[in-house]
């Protein structure tokens, strides 16, 4: 497939990345742009059928196309030589598509633990796969799974309501009373409240990502630095944006306006040139407590 198509699609879904994807230049922003391709089809396999059943079979299907390294659909052999061409590890493939998988089913994240891994599943994977895509030196790679989770963070506390009606909870059971998603939907005052604070919760968790996100770009060519720093504080900004507003979640989705995402593409752009030359840091192993294993397989 051709990578204009690809760009049509991060275009249509993907605004904020598009935006990032643009500093890149024409080979590693096509290649990002085919990987997001990817992305997007798995999640269209889990949401666009309407019937729980065939969206489980279709993603049992990519999986086994995954595991032979043949494909029918176009997108996925593209994906697949995409990984040959980059050296992509396919096992994050497959790991995302169980994520999403588990995403077909009534969702109840009981605790952090669970909160962490799921976030790898959908997100820290795809951090790790983009690493080759955007030059980044081996020891980056555990920084890229801390601002796809930040990042996925972000996500869950902007789309609260609109996953509750989808039957979906990410908000630990610990942190918000074991609310159920209907009642998160039907909220009164009271639930409002115990899920304002979760929110805030998710985004104070989110930000000690970003932070070890952010620090790790270092391992990245300056062009990829300032594409993924562009992405990625244009996509923070949704939560401040959220908290600012007193993460009122029952008012709709927080987004960034065109606007807004210039301004902060400048100053983090100016920002990133400005720390060319910082020290290359030593990851804290800490947060990944709940994840090494799936981070590091045997």
């Amino acid at each position: 497939m051709d990578e204009g198509s690809a760009v049509e699609v991060l275009q249509r879904h993907g605004k904020t990345f598009r935006y990032a994807q643009r500093l890149l230049g024409r080979r590693r922003g096509g290649a990002i742009a085919r990987l997001y391709r990817f992305c997007r089809y798995i999640d269209d396999l889990a949401d666009e059928h309407g019937d729980v059943e065939v969206s489980r079979r279709k993603l049992g299907s990519l999986l086994d196309e995954l595991d032979n390294r043949s494909a029918h659909d176009s997108i996925v052999r593209d994906f697949l030589v995409l990984a040959d061409q980059w050296g992509l590890d396919l096992r994050r493939g497959k790991e995302l598509v169980r994520g999403v998988m588990g995403d077909l089913d009534t969702v109840t994240i009981a605790d952090e633990p669970e909160l962490m891994r799921y976030c790898f599943h959908v997100a820290g994977t795809v951090g790790l796969m983009m690493c080759p895509l955007l030059g980044a030196a081996p020891s980056g790679m555990p920084f890229a799974v801390d601002l796809g989770i930040g990042m996925q963070l972000t996500n869950i506390a902007r789309d609260i309501h609109a996953d509750a009606v989808q039957q979906r909870r990410y908000l630990p059971g610990q942190w918000v009373k074991e609310i159920s998603a209907e009642k998160i939907v039907s909220a009164g005052a009271k639930e409002r409240i115990l899920v304002i604070d979760g929110i805030r919760r998710l985004l104070d968790l989110a930000e000690v990502y970003y932070a070890s996100g952010m620090n790790g770009l270092v391992y990245l060519p300056l062009r990829s630095r300032i594409s993924i720093a562009v992405a990625a504080t244009t996509y923070r900004e949704i939560g401040v944006k959220l908290r600012r507003h007193g993460c009122k979640w029952w008012q709709g989705r927080v987004s960034t306006t065109g606007l807004e995402k210039t301004r902060l593409a400048a100053i983090t752009a100016c920002s990133q040139v400005l720390l060319l030359h910082r020290p290359p840091p030593v990851h804290d192993r800490s947060l990944h407590r709940y994840i090494d294993d799936l981070v590091n397989p045997s």
